[in-house]
């Protein structure tokens, strides 16, 4: 006797593809990136159908201009933070992987778009509201050339003054004391000093400047400004400061303590300060797991890098790198019965239906009987990579051929996550 594992929902957190910076650091030792209209230019294969929503339903005119305040122009005349084509394919490679594993090996959704089985959201800014249309394109796309039939693509929505798929100052107002707090730690960390030093003289200058936010320091920018323009130049095919390549790998871990500093504050009291920055999270994924018979089963979310860091702290499954382009977390909920599984070359393979309204080339199933919350089972990938939690949370009670899967039980989720799970915002403190 052994666990049969049944597949109920996905849920995927993703970072848009690559983009213009959003920062401009100068260095006389390389040529400028000049960031031309031809760089965002649409590719067919990502095009899908789509509108974009607010929560009733109701279409959000000009949704795909740049809702930021802060949009400035690059050399070229492209805005900070666009999409680019490069970007484009970061997203429907993506989701190329995601139909490989749900449409492909395992039938979990249907070759074409069916609205009753997925959910889209995105932040209303324009690099994730395009970076989620090229995922459901690489996952649905070829379905579509060959019918030219689909349902339209509902992209939901949020105003982004109550947006709370990423750390937002707007509807969570402790994030200002604990930038100031964090900000004020990271700016004397020795190893972050040197850095800085070693980045002043690849890039042959006095001063680490960012054109766009001159009032922001009085010093150097921080290492992530700088990251980010680079990084952002480099997957574009510009050419980077010789010997900055050298350093990209220690940036990346800098670059994303110094933004878990500015998110969360003083380091001693980031396990204190997750739970209450990434509540709104938490508690819809878990909400929507509670809720897997009344909501669709394969959700997409598109998001930023910030969603996906704390996200990964808050599981604890964080390696201290920033998240790249088009990174995604995958969170799977599985049922269990303690029965013989269906004999199958792959024993814990779903078995779901078709769309409905489809012609099944298989017999009806059986009905499936009702899960208890007993039964839940969790289980997260990173990067497409099964995520050891059993093992990061020593949690000694689960079976050892499910911890070497990956699973945990959706109680051991919940208790992970309690403090978030009971944070009523209404509590905050502003002060």
């Amino acid at each position: 006797m052994g666990k049969c594992m049944r597949l109920l929902q996905v849920q995927t957190y993703f970072r848009h593809g690559a983009r213009t910076p959003l920062h401009h650091v100068r260095s006389p030792n390389t040529l400028e990136a000049f960031w031309v209209p031809e760089m965002i230019a649409d590719l067919p294969c990502t095009t899908y159908p789509n509108r974009i929503v607010d929560r009733c339903g109701n279409e959000v005119p000009n949704a795909l201009e740049n809702n930021l305040p802060l949009a400035f122009r690059l050399p070229g005349g492209l805005r900070t933070g666009e999409l680019t084509t490069q970007g484009q394919v970061d997203a429907y490679e993506l989701g190329k992987r995601l139909k490989q594993s749900y449409v492909d090996q395992q039938s979990f959704i249907s070759r074409t778009f069916c609205t009753e089985e997925i959910y889209l959201r995105s932040s209303l800014i324009g690099r994730t509201l395009k970076s989620v249309r090229c995922v459901a394109a690489g996952i649905f796309g070829d379905s579509y050339k060959e019918n030219g039939k689909t349902d339209i693509l509902n992209i939901f929505v949020e105003p982004l003054d109550r947006e709370y798929i990423f750390p937002n100052p707007s509807h969570c107002g402790i994030l200002g004391k604990l930038y100031k707090e964090g900000v004020k730690e990271y700016l004397s960390l020795p190893n972050h000093l040197e850095m800085k030093r070693k980045l002043r003289v690849v890039l042959g200058v006095d001063r680490l400047i960012d054109d766009f936010r001159l009032d922001v320091c009085e010093g150097d920018c921080p290492i992530y400004f700088v990251r980010d323009d680079y990084v952002s130049r480099e997957r574009a095919g510009f050419p980077l400061p010789p010997g900055l390549d050298l350093l990209l790998p220690e940036m990346h871990r800098l670059a994303a303590e110094e933004l878990s500093y500015e998110l969360l504050g003083s380091k001693r009291e980031w396990k204190t300060n997750l739970p209450l920055v990434m509540a709104p999270v938490f508690q819809m994924i878990v909400c929507n797991m509670r809720n897997f018979e009344n909501v669709p089963k394969f959700q997409l979310y598109s998001c930023h890098d910030s969603t996906l860091l704390l996200l990964l702290l808050g599981l604890g499954c964080f390696d201290g790198v920033w998240p790249p382009f088009a990174a995604d977390v995958v969170l799977e909920l599985y049922a269990s019965r303690s029965s013989p599984c269906p004999t199958s070359s792959d024993q814990r393979r779903p078995r779901v239906g078709d769309c409905p309204g489809e012609n099944s080339t298989t017999p009806n199933p059986e009905p499936e009987p009702p899960v208890s919350v007993d039964d839940l089972w969790v289980r997260v990938l990173y990067l497409g990579r099964v995520v050891p939690l059993a093992c990061l949370w020593k949690l000694n009670s689960v079976d050892i051929e499910l911890a070497s899967d990956g699973y945990v039980s959706f109680s051991a989720l919940v208790d992970h996550w309690s403090d978030a799970l009971a944070y009523k915002p209404e509590l905050q403190n502003t002060e």
